[in-house]
């Protein structure tokens, strides 16, 4: 017959049995806390602090950089329409106002070779157009002949009147004074 020998077992006293189980339920309710900070709050805790930043970058940006980029935008887009504004003012004046310059080629193509004109006045306004001259020529011949070259410019002019008609003391010099009316189709500009 054998003897058997068995350990005897200890029995363990209810404070430790007690303190083991309350161990492990902590552990166990620490890892399912874990498991929920890591699984669920902590992400959406991220998702919401980045939101704040882009929400608070936005307004930095807003406040620093776009408004004033938004306002020199705005002020340029108000520079470019009064310029234009401006521009086709001047475009309608132009165009609408009668070129004086118009009149030289026409004039100098009127005027007798031997006639010298020493002064000049033009007046362009809503009314007439007038121009008035005082020259000299060798005689009155040449003078007779630049009142018939002027006759024949109709298109151009409208009337004219000589007047104070003066033979120089010596030599055969003639002055005068000339005052054309002169058409103002001849000065309005051709639209573009």
């Amino acid at each position: 017959m054998s003897i058997e020998v068995a350990p005897k077992k200890e029995e363990r006293p209810w404070w430790q049995t007690m303190l083991f189980y309350l161990s492990f339920i902590s552990l166990v309710l620490s890892l399912l806390l874990y498991l929920f900070l890591q699984v669920y709050f902590i992400p959406e805790l991220k998702k919401g602090i980045t939101a704040k930043t882009d929400e608070i970058t936005k307004e930095s940006q807003n406040k620093d950089g776009s408004g004033e980029q938004a306002k020199k935008i705005e002020e340029v887009i108000n520079d470019v329409k009064r310029a234009k504004t401006e521009v086709e003012d001047f475009k309608n004046f132009y165009y609408d106002s009668k070129k004086a310059s118009t009149f030289f080629p026409l004039f100098e193509n009127m005027v007798h070779p031997q006639v010298y004109f020493d002064s000049f006045s033009l007046r362009l306004d809503d009314k007439k157009a007038e121009a008035q001259l005082s020259g000299e020529t060798e005689g009155f011949e040449s003078l007779i002949q630049q009142i018939e070259i002027l006759q024949l410019q109709r298109s151009v002019i409208n009337s004219f009147e000589v007047s104070n008609i003066v033979k120089s003391g010596e030599g055969t010099k003639v002055k005068f004074n000339l005052l054309l009316n002169l058409s103002e189709s001849i000065f309005e500009r051709s639209s573009i």
